[in-house]
């Protein structure tokens, strides 16, 4: 099981880049071991905003079925409101894949 440190990876939990910097970590780490779940530690940081999990969703949206992707993370010390933004961001990500494959 890999543990991904969120703040080691991001400069700020409101940005496009920092989402996206984050999801190239989960990337690498299900590159490394794609059986494997992977911990997000969001210790220490609040709040994230729909931009920082919309960006880090689209780097995952590239590796495949973002459900099964999102089956391999477990999601700790986050924020109540924060874990609600991330769910609706993920919903989103599984519609928009979804119209994707449609096509």
């Amino acid at each position: 099981m890999a543990i991904i440190s969120v703040k080691k990876y991001i400069n700020d939990s409101f940005s496009s880049i920092s989402g996206r910097s984050l999801g190239k970590a989960v990337i690498e780490a299900l590159e490394n071991d794609n059986k494997q779940k992977i911990i997000l530690d969001f210790n220490s940081m609040s709040p994230f905003t729909s931009l920082f999990f919309n960006a880090m969703l689209e780097e995952l949206l590239g590796q495949g079925n973002i459900k099964v992707i999102n089956d391999s993370l477990i999601i700790k010390n986050l924020s109540n409101l924060d874990v609600k933004t991330y769910e609706r961001c993920l919903n989103s990500a599984i519609q928009h894949q979804v119209k994707l494959d449609a096509d």
